[in-house]
């Protein structure tokens, strides 16, 4: 029973693919394309990308690279990336490549991230001695004024006494007034007159 080797000189003779972009330097948030290509341009090979070890896609290609295109929109989408080329058992990764940023557009949130938060720290500053000081104030504002009672009304009642034999008592109805009496002696002066006349009319 023979055994089929594969010879080394057969691995050596399949070279490793080549990673590369021609968006480079990019921006945050922008789209990319990787081109995954190899040397020996007669060949059907099946390339494959990978994010460090996470692999992201696979296309078969012929002699023209192939295009890998993704966003770029974190920090760790900038690299490792690495291209497996594959022909039957035979297969070679590439050297890793990284994209670099832009010095000036390594964080575009950050231009508007900045005055937001600077905004807010100054209406932080602002509300938040007012909403210690308005209680104090309106505390002082109560002790000056005093606090207020609310003036009551008072009744009185007033009788009158005849002068008969069997004293009869009148009632009169409650005055009611805020400061009593104020005219007290109006009502008393029309009952006695009508006594004094009672009686005239009780004598004839």
């Amino acid at each position: 029973m023979s055994h089929s080797t594969r010879d080394p000189s057969q691995a050596n003779q399949f070279p490793s693919p080549s990673l590369n972009s021609s968006t480079h330097p990019i921006a945050m948030g922008q789209n990319v394309s990787l081109l995954c290509s190899h040397e020996n341009k007669s060949l059907s090979i099946t390339y494959s990308l990978f994010l460090n070890t996470t692999h992201l896609k696979t296309k078969k290609g012929e002699g023209d690279p192939v295009i890998f295109n993704l966003p770029i929109s974190k920090a760790s989408d900038l690299g490792p990336y690495k291209c497996k080329a594959q022909v039957n058992n035979c297969s070679k990764y590439s050297p890793a490549f990284y994209f670099s940023v832009e010095e000036g557009n390594r964080c575009p949130a950050c231009l508007l991230v900045v005055p937001i938060a600077m905004t807010l720290l100054v209406l932080l500053a602002v509300v938040l001695p007012l909403a210690c000081l308005i209680p104090k104030y309106k505390e002082k504002l109560r002790e000056r004024v005093g606090p207020r009672t609310p003036r009551k009304l008072t009744c009185t009642r007033t009788s009158v006494q005849t002068k008969q034999d069997a004293p009869r008592t009148f009632t009169m109805l409650p005055l009611c007034s805020k400061k009593w009496p104020p005219t007290s002696w109006k009502p008393v002066r029309i009952v006695k007159l009508h006594i004094s006349i009672l009686n005239s009319a009780s004598e004839m």
